[in-house]
């Protein structure tokens, strides 16, 4: 890896985002990039220092943060246990971003709350909080590299045209935004 360069591996930089260089695969974002990258692949492929998990703010009868469609429940079968740090977290702090587990290799697993309820649609206002939040977090603990899917376009119900504006400013070269990519 080069100076500093962060790789993706299985992940495809989208064409004409901010940094890096378009590769077969792999992409390979520059230092000197300032805006978030835009990204192809699958979110457990980044080869990033942490992951975000789109989330919501609602808690089951058990305690357990409900994470039953797209990258949460993925998580959930990976992760045995992670819906009850969920929960844990959302009773202690609320709605906000967190940390909910880490890794076996080290590397952290966050909470990136996108809606305020499971069965409603994602809420920009809340999606423009939690990147800041992130920002935050990443800031204090000195975090090089962060991947997250698409804030709010999946499940959420919103247009990537429509969140994207609204979290670029927010989000800096330090974070991958992935758009997911069946592997061929």
């Amino acid at each position: 890896m080069p100076d500093g360069g962060l790789r993706l591996h299985g992940i495809q930089r989208v064409d004409g985002a901010a940094g890096g260089k378009e590769a077969h695969g792999e992409a390979e974002v520059e230092d000197d990039a300032e805006a978030m990258t835009e990204a192809f692949g699958d979110l457990w492929d980044a080869d990033t220092v942490a992951l975000c998990l789109t989330t919501n703010g609602s808690i089951k009868t058990n305690g357990a943060g409900v994470m039953g469609r797209g990258i949460a429940l993925q998580a959930t079968r990976r992760y045995p246990g992670i819906g009850q740090a969920l929960g844990a977290h959302l009773a202690q702090n609320g709605n906000h971003v967190g940390l909910l587990i880490t890794r076996e290799d080290g590397r952290p697993i966050y909470a990136f709350p996108v809606k305020h309820v499971w069965d409603q649609h994602a809420d920009l206002q809340l999606i423009e909080r939690s990147a800041r939040e992130l920002v935050e977090i990443v800031d204090e603990l000195s975090l090089a590299s962060v991947a997250l899917p698409r804030p709010g376009c999946g499940n959420g119900g919103l247009r990537w045209e429509d969140v994207k504006p609204r979290i670029e400013s927010i989000l800096d070269d330090r974070f991958i935004v992935v758009e997911y990519a069946p592997r061929p």
